[in-house]
């Protein structure tokens, strides 16, 4: 049977489209045209390289969940509800502001600690937000139509890459991010990215 269900992601230079199937994952990477002059080859072999990486596929899970098992009995009664689930590697950049523990190491408050998105907050609402903040300070790199094209009247989507700290240090953007709802994040988003930017330069 093939699936219905497309997940897309928005890399710096390309989208990639996963489909999955009870044994199998399906891809294919989408690219702006100014990158189709790139050896085809050379192209997938990147986009594979990405999933296994940010995946982990390389990581015998079925081992490791009969290690597991045999330690915790509680684990053991679990482990078929949670099967297949993996620890992504994420940007750092992009897990700092939408998901981990952040410790903001600032002149007027050393040791204040905050999820940034993720604090007093759900799954759908961090989403949200995290398209927000892409959308507003990142320029869309391609878009496309929705994975089923018959649907009818069905609106193009723009993909944004998720944006570099020093899109996102200036003082204004903690104003702009709280009328799109971010709140009290809004601040530490700001000057964690200052603090990235002040302390390791870059994009």
């Amino acid at each position: 049977i093939s699936p219905s269900h497309e997940y897309r992601f928005c890399l710096q230079d390309r989208v990639v489209c996963l489909r999955q199937t009870a044994d199998a994952l399906w891809y294919r990477s989408v690219f702006p045209a100014s990158a189709l002059l790139l050896d085809e080859d050379a192209r997938e072999a990147q986009t594979l390289a990405w999933i296994q990486d940010y995946f982990q596929l390389e990581i015998d899970l079925l081992h490791l969940y009969e290690e597991w098992s045999t330690r915790d009995p509680v684990f053991n009664n679990l482990r078929h509800r949670f099967s297949g689930i993996r620890m992504l590697r994420q940007d750092p950049f992009e897990c700092l502001l939408s998901y981990v523990h952040a410790c903001i190491m600032l002149k007027d408050d050393a040791n204040y600690r905050r999820f940034i998105c993720s604090s007093n907050n759900n799954i759908k609402r961090i989403t949200k937000m995290v398209r927000s903040l892409c959308t507003e300070y990142s320029p869309a790199l391609l878009s496309l139509p929705p994975p089923d094209d018959a649907i009818d009247g069905f609106v193009m989507e723009s993909y944004h890459p998720f944006p570099a700290p020093s899109a996102l240090a200036a003082p204004e953007v903690a104003t702009n991010l709280r009328k799109l709802g971010f709140g009290y994040r809004a601040d530490f988003i700001q000057k964690t990215a200052k603090l990235l930017v002040d302390n390791h330069g870059g994009p």
